[in-house]
């Protein structure tokens, strides 16, 4: 991951250690996080594979890493993503606070939106998407926000009312 001179070999080992998953793998990871990769595309590719292995003790390195901001706008939208994949309660405020960053694109907060719809069971979250879906937010939060709603539908009744309603959003 370290090592390579062209990234795109780089992001590939990135990728296999994220499905091998062993205590090795998450560890190789890890360091190449602490010892900061110079490509934004190979540490988005870290952060992803770190998102796969959804240990607790990842989420302090990866808040921390999005409290400091990353030079690339796309990595901090992974590691938002990736938070959400560790399922912790303590996420979901992190997760909050990213929807509010600006980012070109509203990235970060797409991200944030993803990883937030992990929580699929919480209907705090599902008002909050539903909330951010609707027209006034810019359209890349609203189509993100709506997206995940998707995964609320089955234990929310008003989720699915939402998203009719939204069959008909101009």
């Amino acid at each position: 991951v370290m090592k390579d001179n062209f990234w795109g070999v780089s992001v590939e080992a990135a990728k296999t250690l994220g499905l091998i998953k062993s205590d090795s793998a998450y560890e190789a990871l890890k360091k190449c996080l602490s010892s900061y990769v110079k490509h934004p595309k190979v540490r988005r590719a870290v952060v992803r594979a770190i998102g796969e292995f959804t240990k607790e003790d990842s989420l302090n390195m990866l808040k921390s890493m999005l409290i400091n901001r990353d030079r690339s706008y796309f990595v901090e939208a992974e590691i938002a993503t990736a938070i959400g994949k560790i399922k912790s309660l303590q996420s979901i405020p992190i997760l909050k606070k990213a929807i509010e960053m600006t980012s070109f694109q509203d990235v970060i907060a797409q991200g944030a939106i993803k990883g937030l719809k992990e929580f699929n069971e919480n209907r705090e979250i599902a008002a909050l998407l539903i909330e951010k879906s609707r027209y006034g937010h810019s359209n890349r939060i609203r189509e993100a926000a709506t997206f995940a709603l998707g995964k609320f539908v089955r234990e929310n009744r008003e989720v699915f009312d939402h998203l009719k309603k939204l069959l008909t959003d101009k």
